[in-house]
């Protein structure tokens, strides 16, 4: 966008478009802001900036649906909506490696998987498309196969968590002190911190992520064996 129609738009007076009036927040810690699954403004000050960002996000959808560019269109959305927005399309994706491809990079991403716990359980306990070795990157996919120091046949998982239900996550993680830092994080003010200890056969990984620096574990809760819970101190 040019830099004049940038400083017109911030000074244009107009009504925000109904569509992002729904999703307009008037008490957020900044002040408004809107939470749309194509606009973020977590500093809300401009209603033309807002609804031209949103038009352009729409016609970049609507050719990324014509020339069936799925990744963009997944893309294009914001963080907390690309699950939902993979979920719209997926039956439109033809080439399975291009599928769990997307769907990996979604998965690294993501700063909300337990918002979406059960769809990616569906996903994952569906009889699954071939090729799903490709929810991981080239690398991490040698990795989990057990090849070049990678996973052996059984090994030791942890979970880092402070609600006893969250034992149950779909993500694990090689490294016991990644895992505590996990508990520890974001730990309501008396709420007690907890790591989870078991053990995992190489065959139920459904993916090992390391694009975020992490040694993670994806695989389904049940499949974790002797599961053991400490607690952990401050």
């Amino acid at each position: 966008m040019p830099t004049d129609s940038f400083f017109a738009l911030l000074n244009r007076q107009e009504a925000l478009l109904p569509e992002l009036e729904d999703y307009l927040e008037h008490d957020g810690p900044l002040g408004p802001q809107i939470r749309h699954p194509l606009v973020y403004n977590i500093l809300h000050h401009s209603n033309a900036w807002a609804n031209e960002l949103l038009r352009q996000k729409q016609r970049a959808l609507s050719e990324a649906v014509y020339k069936q560019d799925w990744h963009s269109y997944v893309w294009l959305h914001e963080r907390p909506w690309r699950f939902d927005a993979f979920c719209e399309i997926a039956e439109r994706i033809e080439a399975d490696e291009d599928y769990w491809s997307l769907l990996g990079g979604i998965w690294t991403d993501s700063e909300n998987i337990w918002q979406n716990y059960h769809g990616w359980r569906e996903i994952f306990e569906s009889p699954p498309r071939p090729h799903r070795e490709h929810f991981m990157d080239e690398g991490d996919r040698r990795k989990a196969r057990g090849l070049k120091g990678g996973l052996p046949k059984v090994f030791t998982v942890y979970r880092g968590f402070h609600d006893p239900g969250v034992v149950d996550g779909l993500s694990w993680t090689l490294d016991r002190e990644q895992a505590i830092w996990f508990a520890k994080r974001l730990r309501p003010q008396g709420a007690t911190a907890v790591l989870a200890t078991g053990t995992l056969s190489r065959r139920d990984v459904i993916g090992y992520m390391t694009g975020r620096g992490e040694d993670e574990i994806v695989c389904l809760p049940e499949d974790v064996c002797g599961i053991a819970l400490t607690e952990i101190g401050k």
